[in-house]
């Protein structure tokens, strides 16, 4: 797991041309101005899912984690929390769906706060429960950008 500020964005092009195009990408866009849902960057090898949400209390929340993907998660605008776990130390909730790239798990970790223009990146041994509320539920303007193993 990573987590950093936009600013600090080239630290990380290193770690390969999905990597750099992705943080190219979140720290170019002006995403106030863009409309929610996905935007290739490459195809299925590289891609963003832009939303607005509200977030939740952590009972509401679950864990997950991905195998085909890395997640990079940026927070655009907004507070919210991201309780991160290695996978080791959880209990699987269910099957894992190829279909979705997804599996849930139960158990329990510690709590990342993210605010506007900071990221996290997410591997997938990196369990995360995304979207929590830091206080009362409040909206967001997120960006997850998949990057295929």
């Amino acid at each position: 797991m990573i987590a950093d500020n936009i600013r600090n964005a080239a630290l990380y092009y290193g770690m390969g041309p999905g990597f750099e195009k992705a943080l190219r990408y979140l720290a170019e866009t002006d995403f106030s101005r863009c409309a929610p849902g996905r935007v290739d960057l490459d195809g299925n090898a590289l891609y963003a899912v832009i939303s607005e949400y509200t977030t939740k209390p952590v009972s509401d929340a679950s864990w997950e984690t991905h195998r085909k993907y890395i997640d990079l998660q940026y927070l655009a605008a907004g507070r919210e929390q991201i309780a991160v776990a290695d996978l080791q130390a959880l209990t699987p909730a269910a099957d894992y769906d190829e279909t979705k790239d997804c599996q849930f798990f139960r158990g329990s970790g510690w709590n990342l706060p993210l605010n506007g223009r900071t990221f996290a990146v997410f591997f997938p041994h990196d369990a995360h429960m995304p979207g929590i509320a830091e206080g009362a539920p409040a909206m967001v303007l997120k960006v997850v950008v998949k990057i295929r193993v």
